[in-house]
């Protein structure tokens, strides 16, 4: 009998206990995110103040600061105008870059291209992962997570044909073949 009660007792304490703590957990991280969201568009307004006016040529000045910025928070940040258009990029831009490496015969360029070329693959895998999960909990939004699966399967193909074009320009340029050999290409010609 002194073991129910007891029993009983600890129970009731440690539901008095943990009930209020994880309201008040729950309350206090929706408060924390609004915060940080309210904060995130005060930043984003000045950010779009600072940029809005800016003449095409300040572009590349743009582009430089926005990857230092990322270099700082550690945090990707795109900044896009009203009509879609990508202003800054603080991310390497695959297709862009083997481009201006053909245009210029830049070896170097194109070696970054390839390297960036895992880590497009890598976020491919995330997303198709994560993809798989919304499929598997939400199964009526299949749909759309097949049209997301779809699309982020063409980008990373976009992104293998960016690195084909490097590596073409690292043959032209050096005579070395680097396809299928990722330790050739670490390695600055």
């Amino acid at each position: 009998m002194f073991w129910r009660v007891f029993l009983a007792f600890g129970a009731l304490l440690l539901t008095a206990i943990w009930l209020p703590g994880a309201l008040i957990v729950g309350r206090v991280e929706k408060h924390l995110l609004e915060q940080i969201e309210e904060g995130l568009r005060a930043k984003a307004i000045l950010v779009w103040e600072a940029v809005r006016d800016r003449p095409p040529e300040t572009r590349q000045l743009l582009q430089v600061r926005m990857r230092g910025l990322a270099r700082e928070t550690g945090t990707r940040i795109t900044l896009i105008a009203e009509d879609g258009r990508v202003l800054a990029d603080s991310d390497e831009d695959p297709v862009r870059n083997s481009l201006d490496a053909f245009v210029n015969l830049d070896a170097r360029l194109a070696r970054r291209v390839c390297r960036l070329d895992d880590e497009v693959d890598r976020f491919n895998r995330e997303i198709i992962d994560e993809l798989i999960q919304k499929m598997t909990a939400a199964p009526g939004q299949a749909e759309a997570s097949i049209s997301l699966f779809s699309a982020t399967r063409h980008l990373e193909r976009i992104a293998d044909h960016a690195t084909n074009i490097a590596e073409d320009v690292i043959y032209l340029v050096e005579g070395e073949i680097v396809r299928h050999r990722p330790a050739a290409v670490e390695l600055e010609g």
